[in-house]
């Protein structure tokens, strides 16, 4: 955790890491249902969205938001022992951002949230794999620019590998 420390990260690059230690947290416990995958789709459409409250605004139509709402009951039915940290891992990504989305950039914030997350997924990433994240760093609003495609592409891989 303390390659994270530093503030050489874009919030859009944490959140990134965040759907990394998720999505390897979801295939490691065997967790496979399609509104998971419709949230992490969702998720990584952040990290090139031109507009934060317009990616924001169409999570509310997701099944699962990360926004303190239940999971659905099929998850909970089909997973349920990993029902609750597979929420609580739900909530962490999703504030990872939400805690910047409409007030002053406190990179803090966002990396307490990513650290929790990493937490509750026993997410561990490689040196190289954190350097991978780092081609994206913090503006004046702490999120960077909007991820190119290959960059994407990039994180997408670390997070299936």
């Amino acid at each position: 955790m303390s390659r994270l420390g530093k503030n050489d990260f874009s919030i859009r690059a944490l959140h990134a890491i965040g759907i990394v230690s998720f999505v390897r947290y979801c295939a490691r416990s065997g967790v496979s249902n399609p509104a998971i995958d419709e949230f992490v789709d969702h998720m990584w459409r952040l990290c090139h969205s031109s507009s934060l409250p317009d990616w924001d605004k169409a999570a509310s139509h997701l099944k699962i938001t990360g926004l303190g709402d239940p999971l659905p009951s099929e998850i909970v039915t089909q997973y349920p022992t990993q029902s609750t940290p597979l929420s609580e891992a739900v909530e962490w990504l999703r504030e990872i951002s939400a805690t910047q989305m409409y007030g002053a950039y406190q990179p803090r914030e966002s990396l307490s949230c990513l650290n929790e997350l990493m937490r509750v997924t026993g997410a561990i990433l490689t040196d190289e794999e954190i350097q991978a994240f780092g081609f994206s760093t913090p503006n004046k609003d702490g999120w960077g620019a909007c991820v190119k495609e290959p960059l994407l592409n990039r994180w997408k891989a670390i997070a299936e590998s």
